[in-house]
């Protein structure tokens, strides 16, 4: 299965215009740095994993284009399409290698998710007045 890359978020590996092959994968066979597509609002989305949670028998992926200063939404494992393996560019197919990810800068880029102020988030937990703050 292919598809054709729309938008630069995942520059330089993948450019507007670059088509790319995708594999079917199970939720074992996906690794930290694998680009994963997965459909959202009637689009396809092509972002690189950074973490996943799994949440009693559901898994979610956390997952950014590399481009993108933030994280996407969660994303349920029912949502993924595939896994991208290869790029297409002027004529030449090249493997895709895995992109740079980890967790703490996933961390950082899925934090507005959780509170857009971390003075307010820490402040949930101020029990003791001034201990935190």
């Amino acid at each position: 299965m292919s598809a054709r890359v729309s938008g630069d978020s995942m520059a330089p590996g993948m450019m507007d215009g670059d088509e790319v092959r995708l594999r079917r994968v199970e939720p074992e066979d996906v690794r930290q740095g694998d680009v994963i597509a997965y459909e959202r609002g009637g689009r396809l989305v092509l972002h690189a994993l950074h973490f996943t949670l799994r949440l009693g028998r559901h898994r979610w992926l956390f997952l950014k284009g590399t481009a993108n200063p933030v994280g996407d939404r969660p994303v349920s494992w029912e949502d993924v399409v595939g896994k991208v393996t290869s790029v297409f560019r002027d004529g030449v197919e090249s493997p895709l290698a895995p992109v740079q990810a980890s967790f703490f800068a996933g961390a950082r880029a899925w934090w507005h998710l959780v509170e857009p102020s971390p003075r307010r988030l820490l402040a949930r937990f101020n029990f003791v007045k001034g201990v935190f703050l």
